[in-house]
C-alpha cells in the first residue's frame, strides 16, 4: 500500500464518525504528507500548496477540476474559490504542465447514487467575512444523475485593522510581550463563486457526463511593496501601496464518455472547452520609459511614458483525454492528454501527452508504470518533444514493514504567460528565449506500522537541468522591475532532502508529526525553504449512545525562511528574507448523527505569517460554522 494510503488509513483523518467536510479546496489537499497549505490572508481569498522543501515547484489541480489546466499558475488567486469533491495525490503522474504532483477529484463514476445525498457548509470568520458550499446529487431518473457543487466566499473590503490588546491576552504568547504581537494588519476583499454543475446518463455498458464549471472571482491582491514596522510598536504600520483589484470569469463546459464493451476493457475520451478573463484594476503606477526631448524654447524637458492601471488577459482554452485500459495482469493502458490555449487572441501553444502505463497490486508487490512523450508546440511554432517516464512501487515484507520507491522524469516547457505576457498584479516579465526545465526525481522510505503506531522515514533526490524562475532568485537584475521580475533559465540545480513522518493512537488520542530538511544542495533557488514541520495532536469521543460526537485538535505546520523580492519606499528593488513563521490552529467540532457544529482558532500563536512581500495577515482570527447533510 503507498505511503500516502497509510498514512490516511492509520491516524491523518478522524473515524468516518467525525471525518471534516472542508470547503477550501487548499485545505482538502494539505490532508496529504509532505503538503502545506500557504494561505495569503482569509481561507478562500488566495492561497497555494507547497511540497516540503522540494525544488521541483508545486503540487497542482487536474484542469477537470479546476476548469483550466495548472490553476495555480495561471489564475491570480490560484487556488481560491475552486470548488472540489475530496481529493487524492498522485506524486509520480506524468503531466503536461510541469506540475510536481497532481491533486484529482476523488470521485469515481459508473455507479448512480441510491439515494438523494445534500451536504451544507457555512463558516462565519472575521471581517464579516463568509464561506458557503453545497454539494448536492440525485437521480433524476433511473439512469440520469444530477450533481450540483458549489463554493462561496465573501468578505466586504479590504482594510486596516487593530484589535484591541484584550483580545490576544488568554491566548499563547509564546515568550513574547505585546509589542512583538502583531495586533493590527491588513485584510484583503474577496467575493467567489464557483458552479459546477454535471449530468450524468449510465447505461449497462458505460456512462456519458456532461458538465459545466462557472468560476467568478472579484478578489482584491497586493503589490510586492513593502512596508514599513515601527519596532517599537507592531500595531504602527504604514503601507506603501493600496490593494488592487483582480477580476476572473470563467467558463468551462465539456463532456467525457466511457465504454466498455467487455468487462476486461474500457474505452474513455473527454473533451473540456472554456474561456477565462482575467481583469486589473487599481494597479500601481509604473514608468514604461523615460525620453528627454527638447520644446520650443529649447529647454530640455523629461517625457514619461506609464503603464495604465488597467490590465486584461483572456485564455481560451481546450482539454482533452482519451485512451484504453485492460483490466487483465498487469491491467495494461495507454492513454493520452492534450492542451490547446491561446492567450490574448494572439499567442497559440498545444500540447499533447502520450503514455503507456502497467500497473497491478499483488501479494508482495504494488506497482505502476508509466513511459511516453510529450509533444510541445509553442507560440513561436517551434514543436519539441520530450521523453517522460515514472514508476513507483511499494514492496510489503515481514513484522509489518513496507519498502516504498518512486521515479519521475518530465520535462517542463515554458508556457504563454513566461514568453509573451507581462502580469502587472503581482510582477512577471515575459521572455522569449527560454529553455524548457528537464527534471529527475527519485524518493525512497521504509515504513513501519504494526497499528496503533506508525513510522516512516526516507531520502528525496531531485535535479534540474535551465530551472525557470525569476532572474532576482540570482541576486542579479535588481536595477528594474522588468530585470528583475523577468522569467529566466538559472544554472542547474539539485537537492538531497530527507524526511520522516511518525505518528501514535493511545485511546481516544491521536499525535503525529512529519518533518523535512535539506541535506545537500547545488545551486538551491533562494525562494524554496530548506526545512518545514507539519503535525497535530487530536482527541475525539462518542456519548449517547454514539449519537454525540465530540472532537478537539490543534494541528500546525512550521514554514522556514526563505527569500522574496520587494519594492521599498525609495522605489528600489531589494531581497528580503522571509522569517519562519508557525501556522498554529485549533478546532473543536460537535457531531449529532449528520449535523455538526464547529468553531476554530487561526493562527493561535499571533504568528505574523510571511506568505510574499507585500502581504500582512492578520494574527489571530476566530471562525465558526456548521456542515449538515441530509441523506434523503
Amino acid at each position: 500500500m503507498p505511503f500516502y494510503a497509510i498514512f490516511i488509513t492509520f491516524c491523518f483523518f478522524l473515524s468516518q464518525a467525525f471525518a471534516v467536510e472542508e470547503l477550501s479546496t487548499a485545505r482538502k489537499g494539505a490532508e496529504y504528507p509532505e503538503i502545506a497549505e500557504r494561505t495569503y490572508d482569509l481561507e478562500g481569498q488566495k492561497a497555494e500548496w507547497i511540497l516540503g522543501t522540494s525544488i521541483l515547484g508545486n503540487p497542482d489541480l487536474g484542469y477537470r477540476s479546476a476548469g483550466i489546466g495548472n490553476p495555480s499558475h495561471r489564475l491570480p488567486s490560484k487556488l481560491a474559490a475552486i470548488f472540489t469533491f475530496p481529493l487524492t495525490y498522485d506524486e509520480t503522474q506524468l503531466s503536461m504542465n510541469g506540475e510536481n504532483g497532481i491533486m484529482k477529484e476523488d470521485y469515481a463514476r459508473g455507479i448512480p447514487v441510491d439515494t438523494p445525498v445534500t451536504k451544507i457548509l457555512w463558516e462565519r470568520y472575521a471581517f464579516n467575512g463568509n464561506a458557503f458550499g453545497l454539494d448536492f446529487r440525485r437521480l433524476l431518473l433511473d439512469s440520469i444523475e444530477l450533481d450540483i457543487g458549489i463554493a462561496s466566499y465573501s468578505n466586504d473590503s479590504s482594510k486596516v485593522f487593530r484589535y484591541q490588546d484584550v483580545t490576544h491576552q488568554p491566548f499563547f504568547a509564546l515568550g513574547r510581550d505585546s509589542s512583538e504581537i502583531p495586533f493590527s494588519g491588513r485584510n484583503i476583499k474577496m467575493s467567489t463563486m464557483n458552479f459546477k454543475p454535471s449530468v450524468a446518463w449510465y447505461f449497462p455498458k458505460g456512462e456519458i457526463v456532461g458538465s459545466i464549471n462557472y468560476l467568478v472571482v472579484k478578489n482584491d491582491d497586493i503589490p510586492p511593496y513593502a512596508y514599513t514596522l515601527d519596532s517599537t510598536n507592531y500595531s504602527n504600520v504604514t503601507y506603501l501601496e493600496d490593494p488592487f483589484r483582480t477580476e476572473l470569469r470563467s467558463f468551462t463546459y465539456g463532456f467525457r464518455a466511457g465504454f466498455r464493451p467487455v468487462k476486461t476493457a474500457e474505452i474513455y475520451a473527454g473533451i473540456y472547452s472554456g474561456e477565462h478573463e482575467i481583469a486589473y484594476d487599481s494597479l500601481v503606477d509604473l514608468v514604461k520609459s523615460l525620453r528627454d526631448t527638447v520644446d520650443e524654447d529649447g529647454e530640455a524637458i523629461q517625457d514619461t511614458n506609464w503603464y495604465g492601471v488597467t490590465d486584461k488577459l483572456k485564455y481560451e482554452t481546450v482539454n482533452g483525454e482519451g485512451g484504453i485500459a485492460f483490466k487483465m495482469p498487469f491491467n495494461p493502458a495507454f492513454r493520452m492528454e492534450y492542451e490547446f490555449t491561446e492567450a490574448n487572441d494572439r499567442y497559440k501553444q498545444d500540447r499533447e501527452l502520450y503514455y503507456f502505463e502497467l500497473s497491478d497490486k499483488l501479494s508482495v508487490l504494488d506497482f505502476r508504470v508509466q513511459a511516453g512523450a510529450l509533444r510541445n508546440s509553442n507560440i513561436f511554432d517551434s514543436v519539441e518533444v520530450a521523453k517522460m517516464a515514472s514508476a513507483t512501487a511499494t514492496i510489503h515484507l515481514p513484522y509489518h514493514v513496507n519498502l516504498k520507491g518512486n521515479f519521475r522524469h518530465d520535462t517542463r516547457f515554458p508556457d504563454i504567460d513566461e514568453l509573451k505576457i507581462f502580469n502587472r498584479g503581482r510582477y512577471a516579465v515575459p521572455n522569449e528565449n527560454l529553455q524548457p526545465e528537464e527534471r529527475t526525481r527519485m524518493s525512497g522510505n521504509i515504513e513501519w506500522n504494526p497499528g496503533g503506531i506508525f513510522y516512516s522515514v526516507g531520502l528525496r533526490y531531485e535535479y534540474i537541468d535551465s530551472p525557470i524562475k525569476q532572474r532576482w532568485v540570482t541576486s542579479s537584475g535588481l536595477e528594474s522591475i522588468e530585470s528583475a521580475y523577468q522569467w529566466t533559465n538559472l544554472k542547474d540545480a539539485e537537492a538531497l532532502d530527507w524526511y520522516m513522518a511518525a505518528g501514535i493512537a493511545l485511546g481516544n488520542w491521536q499525535f503525529y508529526l512529519e518533518r523535512e530538511q535539506s541535506l545537500a544542495m547545488q545551486n538551491r533557488p533562494i525562494d524554496v525553504t530548506n526545512l518545514y514541520y507539519k503535525g497535530y495532536i487530536r482527541w475525539s469521543d462518542k456519548f449517547v449512545k454514539n449519537r454525540l460526537g465530540v472532537s478537539v485538535a490543534f494541528n500546525f505546520t512550521w514554514f522556514g525562511n526563505r527569500s522574496d523580492l520587494q519594492i521599498n519606499k525609495e522605489d528600489s528593488l531589494e531581497i528580503v528574507e522571509l522569517r519562519h513563521y508557525l501556522a498554529l490552529n485549533f478546532e473543536a467540532r460537535m457531531r449529532i448523527l449528520s449535523f455538526s457544529l464547529y468553531s476554530r482558532i487561526d493562527n493561535l500563536n499571533h504568528s505574523l505569517y510571511e506568505p510574499a512581500t507585500g502581504y500582512r495577515p492578520e494574527g489571530i482570527r476566530f471562525l465558526y460554522g456548521i456542515t449538515w447533510q441530509f441523506d434523503n
